[in-house]
């Protein structure tokens, strides 16, 4: 606790820049069907313990992508706060959602499926950086 968290993207990601990094990823992840609002908001917007979430309406191809702020970042898993990867994270559940309830994420299904996409979302943002 009272550990300084570092951003692995920039200091501060503006939101023209998160605009730019989610018109990437949709590409890279085929979601240019999508019509995808990312913004950022404050921890209190989130449900406890999240730090982003996506509400989408499958049958219109809309989203809207929601992104903790770096400064009430709590990195639960003592990770480096980073928007790329949190942003990756709630597009892939664009994929997923059509096959489990995303409402039932602490079943054992929804929690494989956050696993999954979490190990996914981590393994793309290193992919691009070359690690």
């Amino acid at each position: 606790m009272g550990r300084t968290k570092k951003t692995d993207v920039t200091p501060e990601v503006t939101d023209d820049r998160l605009n730019d990094l989610c018109l990437e990823w949709q590409t890279r992840l085929r979601l240019l069907d999508w019509a995808i609002v990312v913004r950022f908001v404050r921890g209190h917007e989130l449900d406890p313990g999240t730090v982003g979430d996506c509400s989408p309406t499958m049958t219109l191809k809309r989203a809207t992508i929601r992104i903790v702020t770096e400064g009430d970042y709590s990195g639960g898993n003592e990770e480096p706060y980073s928007v790329e990867n949190i942003l990756i994270h709630e597009l892939i559940h664009l994929h997923v959602f059509p096959f489990y309830d995303p409402h039932d994420w602490n079943t054992p299904q929804g929690i494989a499926a956050e696993q999954a996409i979490d190990l996914i979302a981590g393994a793309l943002v290193k992919a691009k950086r070359g690690q």
